[in-house]
C-alpha cells in the first residue's frame, strides 16, 4: 500500500471499523446542535425534464442516457429528491443507495421533517451542471431553508466540491463544520477510463454505444471537474497535464464533432473553470472545521501512461483509495482532521467507523469510541491462524450489468506481500443475497498478485448483491442487476 502511495506518508492512525454497519456504534450521542444540509454526489439526486417525467433514477436510466444530453444555455432539469434504490450505472460506475446514510443521521438525531438544530436538509441538484454553478444554486437553498445562524455540511463525493466552492463564495462564516467524504479534491483518474472503455460490453450496448456515451457525457461541465489535477498522466514517457486542451487531442480523447466549432468552444471553456478548482480545494476553507473520510487500500487507478497509439493502449497503474478516488486525491495531502474507511467509493459512509465520526464531528459533546488502525500494522489475510501481508486488494462483479441467462463473474484480487504457500481459494468466502454460497477458485497466481473468481447465474430479473468475505480483512458488497 505504502509504495503504491508514492511520496505522500500519512502521519495519523488510520480509523477504520466494520466494512459495513447500518447504524452507529454504540456510544453517548450528543443531540443534533444545528441543522445539516447533506449535499450528494454525481448521480445521487434523481432529476426530471421541463414536463416533469423522470430522467435519472429509476430502472430505465441507462436506456435513456441520451436524453442527459445538456444543451448549452439550456435550463438544468429539477432534482426530484435522493436517488435510494439500487440504479444503474453512470460516471462513477454505479450510484450505491442513500438510504443507509439516512438511517445512520437518523440514529444521530437528525430528521428531515424537524426543525432546527434536528433538521435534516437535503440538497438535490442537477449533478450535470458546473459544480460553480450549482453552488450558486446551493446558497439560494440555504438562503430559503435556513434564512439565519449556523450549520454544517455533510457531503459525499463530488458534493464536497460544491461545499468547498459554496464556502469561499457564499459561505459568510455560517459553516460550522464540513463532513467530506470520498470528495476528489485532486480529481479521479476514473473519469478518464470512462471516456476508454464505458462500462462493458453490454451495459455499453445498452446506453446506445460508446459513441453515445462519450457524445453525452462530454456535454457535463461537472465531468471535467472530476478530471485529476495530480502528475496522474504521460505520453510517451513525458508527463502530459489533462487540463491542458492539447493534451486530449494528443491522448485521442475526444470525438471529431467536438474537436470543432461550439463544442470546441465549449470544452475550452470548462477545462478552464475546472482548473479553478486547485486555487479553491487547495487552502482550508477559513472558519470551518473540515473533516475529511478517505477510502483506502482497495486498489485505485492512480496513472495511466499513453503510447504514441492513444490512451486505449494506455499502461494504466493502481495505488490506495476507495477503487474510485486516490486516497491522496481525498485527503488533498493534508491527513490532519481526517480519516480513512475500508469500503468502496459508493459506501463509505456504511463502515462503522464513520458512523462514530461524524457523531465526534458534528456532536462536539458526543462520547464514542472509534476503532483505531495504525498504518504501521497494515492489513493482513489469515488463513489457518497465519497472518499474510497485504499490498492491496480489489473486489467487483465483472459486468454488474448481467443479461438474464448469462453468468455473472465475481473476481477477487489479492496483492501480497507474502503470498502463502498454499493459497486456499475457500478461504475467501462469496456469498449471494440469498445466501446461496459460491464456489471460488484460483485464476492465476503472478509473483504475488493472486486472482480469485466465483462464478453465479440468476433465473430470477432485477437488482442483487454479493458478499465478500476475506479472512482478516472483513466483508464487502457489489450490486448487479439481471435485464432481460
Amino acid at each position: 500500500m505504502l509504495e503504491a502511495l508514492g511520496s505522500l506518508r500519512f502521519s495519523l492512525v488510520f480509523l477504520v471499523g466494520a466494512v459495513v454497519a447500518m447504524v452507529p456504534p454504540s456510544g453517548a450521542y450528543a443531540k443534533p446542535e444545528r441543522p445539516l444540509v447533506f449535499i450528494p454526489g454525481i448521480l445521487g439526486s434523481r432529476l426530471a425534464d421541463s414536463s416533469g417525467q423522470l430522467v435519472w433514477g429509476d430502472v430505465s436510466s441507462l436506456t435513456q442516457l441520451d436524453r442527459l444530453r445538456r444543451i448549452e444555455g439550456a435550463p438544468p432539469f429539477e432534482a426530484k429528491g435522493l436517488v435510494t434504490e439500487f440504479r444503474l450505472l453512470g460516471p462513477f460506475i454505479k450510484v450505491r443507495q442513500y438510504d443507509s446514510l439516512i438511517e445512520i443521521l437518523g440514529a444521530l438525531g437528525y430528521r428531515e421533517s424537524q426543525a432546527p438544530p434536528n433538521q435534516l436538509l437535503v440538497f438535490g441538484y442537477d449533478w450535470r451542471q458546473s459544480n460553480f454553478e450549482t453552488a450558486a444554486r446551493f446558497d439560494q437553498f440555504v438562503k430559503e431553508k435556513i434564512p439565519s445562524g449556523d450549520f454544517d455540511i455533510l457531503a459525499h463525493s463530488m458534493g464536497g466540491l460544491v461545499a468547498r466552492i459554496y464556502i469561499k463564495e457564499f459561505g459568510n462564516g455560517r459553516v460550522q463544520n464540513l463532513v467530506a467524504m470520498g470528495t476528489p479534491y485532486r480529481g479521479s483518474l476514473q473519469t478518464l477510463r470512462l471516456l476508454q472503455t464505458g462500462w462493458g460490453p453490454f451495459a455499453n450496448h445498452v446506453a446506445g454505444g460508446m459513441q453515445t456515451i462519450r457524445d453525452v457525457i462530454l456535454t457535463f461541465p461537472s465531468l471535467f471537474e472530476l478530471l485529476p489535477r495530480y502528475n496522474c498522466c504521460s505520453a510517451n514517457g513525458e508527463r502530459v497535464d489533462v487540463m491542458e486542451f492539447e493534451t486530449w487531442l494528443q491522448l485521442d480523447l475526444l470525438p471529431a464533432a467536438f474537436t470543432t466549432g461550439q463544442k470546441l468552444g465549449t470544452i475550452k471553456k470548462n477545462l478552464e473553470r475546472a482548473a479553478q478548482l486547485s486555487e479553491i480545494v487547495g487552502s482550508q476553507p477559513r472558519g470551518v472545521n473540515e473533516h475529511r473520510i478517505a477510502g483506502f487500500f482497495l486498489d485505485t487507478l492512480t496513472h495511466v501512461d499513453v503510447p504514441s497509439g492513444g490512451i486505449s493502449l494506455g499502461k494504466w497503474t493502481v495505488g490506495s483509495g476507495d477503487g474510485t478516488v486516490a486516497t491522496f486525491s481525498a485527503y488533498d495531502g493534508r491527513t490532519d482532521n481526517a480519516s480513512a474507511a475500508l469500503a468502496a467509493h459508493t459506501r463509505l459512509f456504511t463502515s462503522k467507523n464513520v458512523a462514530a465520526q461524524l457523531a465526534l464531528t458534528l456532536q462536539s459533546k458526543s462520547v464514542v469510541s472509534v476503532p483505531s488502525f495504525s498504518e504501521g500494522d497494515g492489513l493482513f489475510f489469515v488463513q489457518q491462524g497465519k497472518k499474510h501481508g497485504l499490498l492491496g486488494l480489489s473486489v467487483n462483479v465483472e459486468n454488474p450489468l448481467i443479461r438474464h441467462g448469462e453468468l455473472g463473474v465475481v473476481a477477487v484480487q489479492l496483492r501480497f506481500r507474502d503470498v502463502p504457500r498454499e493459497l486456499q481459494p475457500g478461504a475467501v468466502r462469496v456469498v449471494l443475497h440469498d445466501s446461496e454460497e459460491l464456489v471460488v477458485k484460483l485464476v492465476s497466481q503472478r509473483g504475488s498478485v493472486v486472482d480469485l473468481r466465483a462464478e453465479f447465474r440468476k433465473s430470477s430479473r432485477g437488482p442483487g448483491t454479493v458478499q465478500v468475505h476475506i479472512p482478516g480483512v472483513g466483508m464487502f458488497e457489489e450490486d448487479f442487476i439481471v435485464v432481460n
